[in-house]
């Protein structure tokens, strides 16, 4: 029971290091949806994210749109793939005790 133990107590360890790389990603990447607003007949992209319970929008410049819809889109899968290891991390904890 030993050699099973064993391994995983290192897929414990892996799942550790693994949630804690994908954290560091997610804080890295800029978090909330981007709106398009008409103003004036022009449209506008911004960032909206909620900080201390209030909304903020952060203007985007045209150029940078898509590049932000890709960090966004990659911070969302992130989120999931978190979501999984945590429960997988969940299950090994309840094995092991």
């Amino acid at each position: 029971m030993s050699i099973l133990d064993g391994v995983m107590r290192e897929e414990y360890d892996r799942l550790d290091r693994i949630i804690a790389k994908v954290e560091q990603e997610i804080n890295e990447l800029p978090k909330g949806y981007i709106s398009e607003k008409k103003i004036s007949g022009k449209s506008y992209c911004y960032l909206q994210f909620r900080e201390n319970g209030k909304v903020k929008s952060v203007y985007i410049k045209k150029d940078e749109i898509d590049a932000y819809r890709s960090l966004i889109a990659r911070r969302n899968e992130l989120i999931i793939k978190l979501k999984g290891l945590k429960a997988d991390r969940r299950k090994l904890e309840k094995v092991l005790g």
